[in-house]
C-alpha cells in the first residue's frame, strides 16, 4: 500500500509492505497556502515517481492511506475541518481516487501514528496507549485493547483546542486560550518575534542554550504545558503507556527528557505516578506513513 503524511510544510509518501515495513519513501516541500487540489496532484506525482524509481508494479498496490491533522470522517474519507490546512468538508478520498485509480483511506495523523506504534513501534504489547503529538499542532490519540478510540465523529483526542485560559492568546482556530497556543511551533515563533526576528524553532532553542532569558521563559512555559497535558491525559484515560511524539520531541530529544522530569517531579497526580511508562516514538517521522499504509491494508483485507 501507499502511506502518505500530509503536514503544513511537507508531504511524505512511502510504499508499505504486508508486514508494515517501509519499502521506500520520499519527502517533498509543501507551501502552507497550497490548495487541496494541488496537494492531491502532488501526491499522485509522488506515487508515480516512487513506483517508477523502484520498479514496483502498480497492480500490486492495494490502496492509499493518508494521515493529516484535523477532524476526519474516516468512513467517508472527508476532511471535515483542518485548522492547519484551512480545509473544510474536503472529499479527499474520492478526489484522490479519481486521480490515482486507487482506493483511498483517510484518517487523523495521530490516530494512524498511534496504530503504527501499537503494531510496529514502542507500544507493542500495551493494552491502553496514549500518544501525544507536540509540533505544528497539539493532539493525542488512544489505542484501547488494540483498537483506535475515535469517539462519535472521530474527533477524540483533539486536546489542542481544549481551553486553558479564556483570556489567553488567539488560536488559529478562532478561539482564545487553546492549549496549543502555549506549545505549538507557530505560536512559539509568533511569541519569539516579539523579542527579535526568528524564523525557525531551532533559533529559539539555540537562544535558550545561550542563556537568553526570553527564550528560556518561552520554552520552559511550553514544557510546563506539555507536562500538564500528560497529566490531564493520564488522569482522564489511565493508560499503561504514554508515547511522546511530534517535531518538538523528535527533533529536540532534550525536550522529551525535560517533560518526563517535570511529570515525575511535579505534575503527575500522586496516585497515578508509576502506573504507566513513558516512551519515545520509535517510528518517529516514519510513523504516519507506516500507519497510513497499515490503514489502507486493513481496509483492503476487510473488504476482500
Amino acid at each position: 500500500s501507499v502511506g502518505v503524511e500530509l503536514d503544513i510544510g511537507h508531504i511524505s509518501v512511502g510504499i508499505v509492505d504486508l508486514q508494515g515495513q517501509l519499502v521506500c519513501s520520499g519527502t517533498y516541500a509543501r507551501q502552507p497556502d497550497e490548495s487541496a487540489d494541488r496537494t492531491m496532484e502532488r501526491i499522485e506525482e509522488a506515487v508515480n515517481a516512487l513506483v517508477r524509481m523502484h520498479g514496483i508494479e502498480r497492480s500490486r498496490i492495494v490502496g492509499i492511506g493518508v494521515g493529516l491533522p484535523g477532524i476526519v470522517d474516516n468512513k467517508g474519507g472527508v476532511v471535515i475541518f483542518s485548522v492547519q490546512f484551512g480545509w473544510r468538508n474536503t472529499p479527499l478520498a474520492d478526489k484522490l481516487k479519481q486521480l490515482t485509480g486507487f482506493d483511498v483511506a483517510v484518517d487523523n495523523e495521530l490516530k494512524v501514528k498511534a496504530l503504527a506504534e501499537h503494531l510496529k513501534g514502542s507500544a507493542i504489547g500495551s493494552r491502553h496507549t496514549a500518544l501525544l503529538g507536540f509540533g505544528n499542532g497539539v493532539g493525542s490519540a488512544l489505542i484501547l485493547e488494540g483498537e483506535i478510540y475515535r469517539g462519535d465523529m472521530n474527533s477524540a483526542g483533539e486536546i489542542g483546542h481544549t481551553t486553558v485560559d479564556p483570556n489567553g492568546m488567539m488560536c488559529e482556530c478562532g478561539k482564545t486560550g487553546c492549549l496549543q497556543t502555549y506549545i505549538n511551533i507557530s505560536s512559539l515563533l509568533s511569541e519569539a518575534n516579539r523579542f527579535r526576528p526568528v524564523q525557525r524553532i531551532e533559533e529559539i532553542l539555540e537562544a535558550r542554550r545561550a542563556g537568553e532569558q526570553w527564550a528560556e521563559r518561552l520554552i520552559e512555559r511550553a514544557l510546563m504545558y506539555m507536562a500538564i497535558t500528560v497529566n490531564n491525559i493520564v488522569c482522564t484515560n489511565n493508560p499503561d503507556s504514554v508515547i511522546l511524539s511530534g517535531e518538538l520531541i523528535e527533533k529536540f530529544p532534550e525536550m522529551y527528557d525535560e517533560v518526563e522530569q517535570l511529570c515525575n517531579s511535579r505534575f503527575i497526580w500522586e496516585p497515578l505516578r508509576g502506573t504507566f511508562t513513558f516512551h519515545r516514538s520509535r517510528l518517529k517521522e516514519q510513523g504516519v506513513m507506516i500507519g497510513s499504509g497499515i490503514l489502507s491494508l486493513n481496509r483492503f483485507f476487510a473488504l476482500a
